[in-house]
C-alpha cells in the first residue's frame, strides 16, 4: 500500500489562497507515512501507538500499588526516547445514541421506552451543556535511533526496530492492565490521528476519509496519482 504523503505544490501558477496553503504546508513537519511510520522532513522515523486506560481511581489501594510498581517497571525497561501525548475533545455522542436509538425502536416494554428516552436526554444534556464531555486517547510516541556504528538503514530495519519497541511497550503495559489500540490499517489511522491534532475544530465537522482532503493548508493524499495530474513536482 502507498503512504499517505504530505504533498507540496507544483509550479503551476497559484492563487494567493493556494499560495497561503503552500505556507502552511512548509511550516509542518510531516514529510511522508508509510508502514505507520511517520517519516519527517528532517528524516526523523517516528512510531505512534494509541494506550486504552484504565480506571485507576475505581482501583483497590493494594491494586493501586501493583500497578504501580509495574508503571515503574515500564519507566525502567522501555529504555528508549518517548513521548507521552493526550488528546482531548468534545465526546462524539452520535454513535453511542445511534445505538440506543435502534434499541428504542425494537424495545416493546412502554416503561422500558420511557426510560430510554429519559437517558438520552440526559446524554444530550451532559454534551451540549455548560460542562461539555471530554474524550481523551492517550498516545506513546517514539522514534527509530540509529545503532552506534551504523550508517545506512534501510526501511525495513527501521520498520523491525520499531515494532520490537513497540512489542516491548506491550508487554510492559499489559501488566499494568492497560492495551495497544488494534489497528488494521496502520498507516490511515496514523493520518486520522495527526489530521485531528493539526486541525481540531475541522476534524469535528470534517471527518477523516483517506481521500484527498484539506487541511488547513495541508493536502493529505492515499493515492500519489491522483494529484500528480495537476503537478510537475513533487
Amino acid at each position: 500500500m502507498k503512504g499517505l504523503s504530505f504533498l507540496p505544490f507544483g509550479k503551476k501558477k497559484v492563487s494567493p489562497e493556494e499560495e497561503m496553503k503552500a505556507t502552511a504546508q512548509n511550516w509542518q513537519p510531516i514529510k511522508d507515512i508509510k508502514e505507520g511510520v511517520v517519516i519527517l522532513k528532517n528524516g526523523t522515523y517516528l512510531k505512534i501507538v494509541e494506550v486504552i486506560p484504565i480506571n485507576f481511581k475505581l482501583k483497590s489501594a493494594a491494586d493501586k500499588r501493583f500497578l504501580i510498581l509495574n508503571y515503574r517497571a515500564f519507566l525502567k525497561g522501555c529504555r528508549f526516547p518517548m513521548q507521552i501525548s493526550v488528546q482531548c475533545r468534545k465526546a462524539d455522542i452520535d454513535p453511542h445514541l445511534n445505538r440506543i436509538k435502534a434499541l428504542y425502536k425494537l424495545e416493546k416494554n412502554e416503561d422500558v421506552k420511557h426510560l430510554t428516552q429519559g437517558y438520552m436526554r440526559l446524554v444530550k444534556s451532559l454534551s451540549y451543556g455548560t460542562k461539555t464531555a471530554i474524550s481523551r486517547r492517550f498516545f506513546l510516541i517514539f522514534p527509530y535511533v540509529t545503532p552506534p556504528g551504523k550508517k545506512d538503514e534501510t526501511f525495513p530495519e527501521i520498520v523491525k526496530q520499531l515494532k520490537e519497541k513497540e512489542n516491548k511497550i506491550k508487554d510492559f503495559l499489559e501488566q499494568c492492565g492497560n492495551e495497544l489500540a488494534q489497528i488494521p490499517n496502520e498507516t490511515e489511522y496514523v493520518a486520522n490521528v495527526l489530521y485531528t491534532y493539526l486541525n481540531k475544530k475541522t476534524s469535528e465537522q470534517q471527518k477523516f476519509s483517506g481521500k484527498l482532503l484539506e487541511l488547513k493548508g495541508l493536502f493529505v493524499n492515499s493515492d500519489l496519482e491522483a494529484v500528480e495530474e495537476g503537478s510537475d513536482d513533487e
